[in-house]
Parts: structure tokens; sequence; C-alpha cells
């Protein structure tokens, strides 16, 4: 196989050569959503929910590490294709497991759990659409967070990624857009905003915001 057909909104679609993709699956890719748990692991220490929220943030935020340098794609599982992993490497035993609920549109489900909190995410192919040589792509991912220690949940939302370059010239990922945390049980919001860059590349990977009270009333201010 030497292409993929990738489908796009409204019906339209894309030949991709294979050596755009990665040799992983989307269920595999999920899994590294914890390399970097030990903010979730911290968050547990904290009993003041304004302080625990901005570590919920900080775990959100720390997904996107790495991902505006890997360019390449994963494939898209089968339908009913699961993947389990267990990390024991450090702190908390974490158990995964990841199941693809449709291939078309790809629909992914991912369940993760230690001793002090439980992580739940849905993700979709949501919305792509193409932008000069660009692709603009829309996961649509939301994801729970329970722990163990009280009745909050924290919901989380993802921004927008879009890669440049597609078709011609040196390809290059930047998500830009609002990343926002909610404690859906005491009304507290973090939100950070990724500053979009400019015609000219300029502002990538920058990011600020603020943990806010239920009554709007700014708390924390978090950058970088």
């Amino acid at each position: 196989m030497k292409s993929v057909i990738v489908s796009l909104s409204k019906g339209e679609s894309v030949s991709l050569p294979c050596t755009m993709y990665e040799p992983l699956s989307v269920l595999q890719r999920s899994a590294e959503l914890f390399e970097f748990r030990s903010c979730l692991d911290k968050a547990i220490e904290y009993k003041d929910p304004l302080n625990r929220i901005a570590f919920v943030a900080g775990f959100a935020v720390s997904s996107f590490a790495y991902t505006t340098h890997r360019l390449k794609t994963n494939f898209n599982p089968i339908l009913g294709e699961t993947f389990e992993y267990i990390d024991k490497r450090s702190g908390s035993v974490v158990k995964v497991f990841a199941e693809q609920l449709s291939h078309h549109p790809p629909l992914t489900a991912l369940h993760a759990e230690t001793k002090d909190w439980k992580l739940y995410q849905n993700s979709n192919a949501g919305e792509t659409k193409m932008q000069g040589t660009g692709l603009l792509l829309d996961t649509k991912a939301r994801t729970y967070i329970e722990f163990s220690d009280s009745d909050h949940k924290y919901f989380i939302t993802s921004p927008v990624s879009k890669i440049h370059n597609l078709l011609i010239g040196d390809p290059w990922l930047e998500h830009f857009g609002e990343l926002v945390v909610t404690n859906l049980t005491t009304g507290d919001t973090a939100t950070l905003k990724f500053v979009e860059s400019g015609l000219f590349g300029g502002a990538q990977t920058k990011i600020g915001g603020f943990v806010k009270d239920k009554n709007g009333k700014k708390m924390h201010q978090d950058g970088g």
C-alpha cells in the first residue's frame, strides 16, 4: 500500500502517501497522554479546588508537549479494535484501555485510572478543513477527570490544530485557541489560550491564561 485516502468534511477527500503516517494506531498514540501523569498525581495532594484545577490544567497542556515535532499522523483502527496498557514506571500504576467505537467517522473512547484518579475521554475526527496548503483539524476531544477523595468532576476541552504546508514546503504543526478546564461541581475554571502564529510563524507554542473561581475572579495566572 503506497497511499491512504483521508476523508474530509462535506464529502471531500485527499490521498496521502503512507510515508506520512507513524507505524502506530490512534489507540496506541492515545496512551501517550499519560506521559506527564505526575501532574494528576500531584493534584491529589491539594485539597483546595483552585490549586487542584491548576494542576489538572497542567496535565491537559502536557499532552501537546511533543506534538509539534511529530507531523506524521496515525492509522485509523478498525471497528472494535482495542488497546490495553499498564504503566508501572513511576508513581502510581496507570491502567489504560482504549477502544475504537467507529471506523468512519473515526470515534475513539479512552479510560484510564490509578488508585487516586480516573479519566474518561472520547474523540473523533471532528471537523477537518483544507486552508490553502494546510489542514485545519478540530478533534472535538472531550475529557473528564475524577479524583478518589472528592465528588468533583473536571471537564476539559481542547484547542484546534493545524498542519501547515501539507502539500507544499516544509510541514509544521501548531495548536491554537482555548483549552478550558471546568470544575463541574464548583464552577471554577482554568482557561489557557494557545496563541496562533502570524504569517511568518512568530508566537508558536506560546500559551497563557488564568484560573478563575465560580464568580469569574482571577486567582492564578499561568503561562509559558
